[in-house]
């Protein structure tokens, strides 16, 4: 009898059902933005959300600080960010130009990387990658072979990194890292997020538009204000962090909670549908008088005279006159037919 092997998804499956179920995960929001070339924003969200099935407020910071540089974490596993963090920062003497400590971060990541692959996929055959590397064609048969290789291209750390900065000739600079080690530069974007609220943050920035050359407060507030859009995002949590690092000081600067509150409240109350556009509209489409014969089949366009709005008394002889054409319809739908008579017959 031929057995068939089960495929590597199979195997994955049965291996993440065997795994402790209450792991940590942060599927969360955060964003970095240059000022004026000399402080760097960074913000993020607190909430911690385990296994999809229960989540706290306020007991996580996403902003980890090196020497120079801001690393921000998202994703649905942090189990491995905080020592990828760790080691980039034994690396980074402040000397390190943005390719270089980009080069520094992507080891780390695949570092960390290596040890997810050996831990979860090859700690059953008491083998590192390396070994597996040099002997694993001959180990294995070829298609227990085959599926190992297709679990290891698919295996996902489940963190992205937004890291914010300065080089050592004290330009700033903006790059995230994510899988399977990708490196993106933003420095002319002048701000990026990743996690589950991006593409909101994102969208806010850029219809605003951010400008880094803004004055301080205005940049910051614009920073904030794309995290308090991007909570609309599955699972990013209200509590807001918010730190600044400067160019040319070496402390990083966080923003009491209550000021942030206090921005919130401000930005809630703003009108979300001016009122004056509202009354400005509705004088305009009160021109409109559908009713007239010239208009009936022509497209009513910006480009042409609107008519006058009709009044509840004429729209009320209006209403009345179709439903009276619409029960004479169904009257004569309704109507019996007279029966038919043969040739001949009276």
């Amino acid at each position: 009898m031929t057995l068939t092997p089960f495929r590597w998804r199979t195997l994955r499956k049965k291996r993440e059902e065997s795994e402790p179920r209450y792991r940590c995960n942060t599927v969360t929001c955060c964003i970095a933005s240059i000022y004026s070339n000399s402080a760097i924003i960074a913000v993020s969200d607190k909430r911690i959300t385990f296994s999809g099935m229960v989540s706290t407020e306020g007991e996580m910071t996403k902003a980890l600080t090196t020497s120079k540089w801001i690393g921000m974490i998202a994703g649905e596993n942090i189990s491995a960010a905080v020592p990828m963090l760790n080691e980039v920062d034994s690396k980074d003497d402040g000397t390190l130009t943005v390719e270089q400590f980009s080069v520094v971060c992507r080891e780390a990541y695949r570092h960390q990387q290596t040890m997810g692959i050996e831990s979860t996929i090859l700690s059953k055959y008491d083998m590192t990658l390396k070994q597996f590397k040099e002997s694993g064609s001959r180990v294995f048969t070829d298609k227990v072979y085959e599926h190992l290789i297709e679990g290891m291209e698919e295996y996902d750390l489940g963190a992205q990194f937004l890291f914010a900065g300065f080089d050592p000739r004290c330009a700033p600079h903006i790059f995230t890292l994510t899988h399977p080690g990708k490196v993106q530069f933003f420095d002319r974007t002048g701000y990026w997020a990743v996690g589950s609220g991006k593409h909101a943050a994102i969208s806010h920035l850029a219809g605003y538009p951010y400008r880094r050359h803004a004055t301080f407060a205005e940049c910051i507030y614009q920073t904030i204000a794309a995290k308090f859009a991007a909570e609309s995002a599955t699972d990013v949590g209200r509590d807001t962090d918010v730190s600044v690092r400067f160019r040319d000081l070496s402390p990083t600067l966080d923003l009491p909670e209550d000021l942030v509150e206090y921005v919130r409240g401000l930005y809630e109350r703003i009108e979300r549908v001016p009122g004056e556009a509202i009354r400005a509209i509705d004088a305009e489409m009160r021109r409109f008088d559908l009713s007239k014969e010239k208009y009936k089949d022509k497209p009513h366009n910006l480009g042409m005279s609107f008519p006058k709005m009709l009044t509840p008394r004429e729209a009320e002889v209006v209403v009345k006159a179709h439903n009276k054409m619409l029960n004479s319809g169904e009257k004569k739908k309704t109507r019996p037919s007279k029966p038919r008579t043969s040739a001949g017959q009276p």
